[in-house]
């Protein structure tokens, strides 16, 4: 691998893991075949943030937690409220992928 290409997968690493990149810039940088796991672990992780503040038994509608008795089922507020945690968790999953050079699609 060129240096140059080395250094900009180190960037993208480091602004991942910073949460500077959105789970969509990084979905972009994935090859279409590694995508689905990619988006499968995000949603683990956006329904990990929504369980967790589901337990904190102060939700954000009048009503209620509106997903706290669904499974599997994420909510917006928790994901907003720590969005850099959530960026950063997210982008630790995409940098397992991308070590696999196979997975990368890089705009040149």
């Amino acid at each position: 691998m060129c240096s140059h290409c080395s250094d900009r997968i180190a960037t993208l690493m480091d602004s991942a893991i910073n949460g500077r990149l959105s789970k969509d810039e990084l979905l972009m940088l994935l090859k279409p075949e590694f995508r689905p796991g990619f988006l499968r672990k995000c949603a683990a992780i956006e329904t990990r943030f929504t369980d967790e503040c589901a337990a904190l038994d102060d939700p954000c509608l009048a009503s209620g937690c509106s997903v706290a008795a669904v499974p599997g089922e994420a909510c917006l507020q928790p994901l907003l409220w720590r969005e850099t945690e959530y960026r950063s968790a997210c982008g630790a999953e995409w940098i397992e992928i991308i070590r696999n050079p196979a997975a990368r699609s890089l705009p040149h």
